[in-house]
């Protein structure tokens, strides 16, 4: 993912969140690697390690939101913070229905929307990401005055 920007913080942020997605990414890598050489490309739609990393992603994010506002001491938006914990709740509900339904019986169809289901959680690593590290400034911000 490139991102030009001439605000050295959000390059910074950038660069951590890339770390971060390599980390999560990797993994599946792997797991398709492994999946193509030893079975068929379809077998890679058929696990539900898609899913699992998706709600991993989805809870991760929350967290990282939730700490911030956390430590904003009541100085935010709570109707929009309560907005956006119940979207990502849903998500992260969701990633699960779609790792239980891959368990029980996985099929092609579940298979591929679960793949971008976990794009999607990607993406929005970035964004929420970006709104973590934007909140955590605010807090320093307003620690650092006299």
């Amino acid at each position: 993912m490139s991102y030009k920007s001439s605000n050295p913080e959000l390059k910074k942020v950038m660069a951590d969140l890339k770390a971060e997605s390599i980390y999560l990414i990797l993994p599946l890598f792997l797991l398709v690697g492994t999946k193509i050489y030893f079975d068929s490309w379809q077998s890679i739609f058929l696990v539900a390690d898609w899913s699992l990393a998706s709600c991993i992603i989805f809870g991760n994010m929350t967290y990282k939101i939730s700490r911030s506002v956390a430590r904003l001491d009541g100085r935010s938006n709570h109707h929009n913070y309560g907005f956006y914990t119940a979207r990502r709740f849903f998500m992260v509900v969701l990633a699960m229905f779609f790792y239980f339904g891959m368990l029980v019986k996985p099929t092609m169809f579940l298979g591929v929307l679960q793949v971008f289901l976990f794009i999607y959680a990607i993406v929005l690593h970035f964004v929420d990401g970006v709104a973590a590290s934007k909140l955590e400034n605010l807090v320093n911000r307003e620690k650092s005055k006299p």
